[in-house]
């Protein structure tokens, strides 16, 4: 065997490896993007295989006849191009006037008319002569969109990268070299020398995009988890006790961050306020406007009594720095020395009031988001007779939007059937049943965030 024959075998080995690894990655994950991983694949894979079937020692290795291995590097060479067009078309784009999707048509097309010519004519190789014209046309496409792709700010890809360009200009030559009569080195194929180099210059640009990808997930990491701690600071860390009244809290965020918010604040002479609020959207963009959302909240520490008067004054403040987005809130203020509730809502689910054997929603004159209307004002709504026994329910509408399986929502009837069926007994094993009930409701990770607030009536 031969230096040149022994280079050829362990070039064409190794593409055939690091091909089969490309798609192997590629069947193992389901995203879409994984097809340029796939066309990567297939294509080193057919051009190692294609190498090794031009070495003597393999041929003579695996008994083929000699026209069996000519027809099998004839299609191999017309095949192999079909993926690397798809490939350089994913990774560029379009390209100048569509025009290396427009070569990959014509690539794909060409195979088919190549290979049943060859079948025809019982002429293995009949088409290669076009077949280099085809290369030829491919690389000069390729290379001219790489390059005009790397002077255009807004569309750097892996394949701008210097030296990604470096190693497609070398195999450029390279094929051009071969496809052209071999005008260097005559009689020596230097072409899989290039390849080898391109694919190792991809390789090395891959592996430090992946690295650069992976450091900078690891910052935003970080900056999610001290938004995390910076949010669940903003709640209460202990819900506060209040003589009369056993309160339990459930928040889960779909994410790290949530746009939800609730509050929990003694307000003296027997009453105590709760709020919930949602804010549109999800993650860091609503966290950031519920903390916003609790700041409003504790500027109305002055009138937190009077729950048409705190939301009013938030709205008003929302307001002046919202933009594109809005929050729907309910603030309700329980006396358990009167034995009141007095409530108002702003676009928001109506709490739900478990007393005297009945569940009832109460329904408030029916306020618009906070953070909309600068003008928008905001009634009360006064419920007497809140006696020990009684619950009352404030949610965020994460709970009755929780999809099942079927599609089906947990919907206000089956959150209202938690304040009848559950027993009486301490609001924190009240919270827990509900929350596993709706948790083997949604069977997953929830698509929005949950909270709820339960309120119950003691004699204490």
């Amino acid at each position: 065997m031969t230096r040149t024959e022994l280079a050829g075998v362990l070039i064409g080995a190794t593409l055939l490896v690091l091909g089969c690894a490309s798609v192997l990655a590629s069947l193992l994950r389901s995203r879409q993007s994984t097809r340029v991983l796939l066309a990567f694949g297939l294509s080193l894979g057919a051009y190692g295989i294609r190498l090794l079937a031009e070495q003597p020692s393999v041929r003579l290795a695996i008994p083929l006849a000699t026209v069996q291995w000519r027809y099998l590097i004839a299609f191999l060479t017309y095949l192999v191009n079909v993926p690397l067009a798809f490939f350089l078309a994913r990774i560029i784009g379009p390209g100048w006037r569509n025009s290396t999707r427009s070569v990959g048509y014509m690539v794909a097309a060409f195979a088919v008319v190549a290979i049943g010519t060859d079948i025809v004519l019982r002429r293995p190789g009949a088409a290669l002569p076009a077949n280099s014209w085809l290369v030829l046309i491919l690389v000069v496409v390729a290379v001219g969109n790489v390059l005009v792709a790397r002077s255009t700010p807004d569309r750097h890809t892996v394949l701008t990268e210097r030296v990604v360009v470096a190693g497609a200009l070398t195999f450029a030559v390279f094929v051009i070299n071969e496809n052209s009569g071999r005008i260097v080195i005559p009689g020596t194929n230097i072409e899989p020398v290039g390849m080898l180099v391109f694919v190792l210059c991809l390789a090395y640009a891959v592996v430090r995009a992946v690295f650069r990808a992976e450091t900078e997930f690891a910052g935003v990491q970080r900056e999610l988890e001290t938004a995390r701690r910076i949010q669940l600071s903003l709640l209460p860390r202990t819900i506060p006790e209040h003589p009369g009244l056993d309160l339990a809290v459930r928040f889960a965020p779909v994410t790290a961050v949530a746009g939800d918010i609730y509050d929990v604040v003694p307000l003296g002479s027997g009453s105590i306020g709760l709020l919930v609020a949602d804010v549109s959207g999800h993650g860091i963009p609503a966290a950031l406007v519920a903390s916003m959302v609790k700041v409003a909240f504790a500027a109305e520490a002055g009138h937190a009594d009077n729950p048409a008067a705190t939301l009013t004054g938030m709205n008003r403040t929302l307001c002046r720095h919202l933009e594109h987005a809005f929050v729907t809130a309910v603030y309700a203020v329980v006396n358990t020395e009167r034995q009141t509730l007095t409530l108002a809502t702003a676009g928001h689910p109506p709490p739900l009031l478990h007393s005297q054997g009945e569940t009832s929603r109460l329904e408030c004159e029916h306020g618009v988001m906070l953070g909309v209307f600068p003008e928008a004002h905001y009634r009360n709504l006064e419920v007497g007779g809140f006696t020990p026994g009684d619950r009352l329910l404030l949610y965020s509408d994460g709970v009755v939007e929780a999809c099942n399986a079927a599609g089906e929502f947990f919907d206000t009837d089956r959150v209202a059937r938690w304040l009848s069926e559950i027993p009486l007994g301490p609001a924190e094993r009240f919270a827990e049943t509900a929350f596993k009930e709706l948790t083997r409701w949604r069977g997953g990770a929830f698509e929005d965030d949950v909270t709820f607030v339960i309120a119950e009536r003691t004699r204490g």
